[in-house]
């Protein structure tokens, strides 16, 4: 199968790997740094939604941010609308099932806007709370 993100064969790029011809930093995923949020980590394509990850509000929980059309995109990108889900309770009247099966009442519409179309680039996000307007925004730098 083909990897868009990472310009190779998958299967190749496995083998590259297991027989050390690349090293294991080659698989590294693309991350972010925010002064609000931490770490953002892609962490990986499920279809068409990319999947990213930051420490979430709860101890030991994480927020999963869904993003629609992003997914192996690395040349054109530019305002991305979707989901964040915390794993962990919350207080929204209705449960969200991300593209990868996880249901939370914590969840919230999210909005990604990259600076630049090409990787890499540092973007700004917003994010609100089950279902409601946007409340927060931090700018994240390319790590």
């Amino acid at each position: 199968m083909y990897n868009s993100r990472l310009g190779y064969k998958t299967p190749l790029l496995t083998a590259l790997v297991i027989g050390g011809m690349l090293p294991a930093a080659a698989l590294a995923d693309e991350s972010w740094n925010s002064a609000q949020y931490g770490e953002i980590v892609y962490e990986k394509d499920i279809g068409d939604v990319a999947l990213l990850s930051m420490a979430g509000g709860h101890p030991g929980s994480r927020v999963y941010i869904y993003l629609p059309g992003l997914a192996g995109n690395t040349t054109e990108r530019g305002a991305f609308n979707g989901y964040w889900i915390e794993s962990a309770p919350g207080e929204c009247a209705t449960e969200r099932t991300g593209a990868d099966g996880l249901q939370s009442n914590l969840w919230g519409d999210v909005q990604v806007e990259f600076a630049h179309p090409a990787y890499p680039s540092g973007f700004i996000i917003r994010l609100g709370n089950c279902g409601g307007d946007f409340t927060d925004e931090a700018w994240a730098d390319p790590s």
